[in-house]
């Protein structure tokens, strides 16, 4: 069965390799090439996740996401 963070992973996956899921949190860790991370980012928040720490290091970004309830 395919769940929603599996989706999840499944597009960060095209932008990435380096990803950390937190299931009992819905949050992710992810490190972003900088070239990317607009699409990735716009992708994620449609998906109702949201950007909650990003840090530049040299060419990409390290950045967590949250899922959050829609209102």
């Amino acid at each position: 069965m395919i769940t929603y963070v599996d989706t999840i992973v499944a597009i960060c996956e095209e932008f990435t390799d380096t990803i950390l899921v937190d299931r009992a949190n819905h949050s992710i860790l992810t490190s972003i090439p900088k070239t990317w991370f607009d699409a990735l980012d716009d992708k994620l928040q449609k998906l109702n996740y949201r950007l909650i720490f990003k840090h530049e290091i040299l060419d990409s970004y390290t950045c967590t996401y949250v899922l959050v309830n829609k209102a």
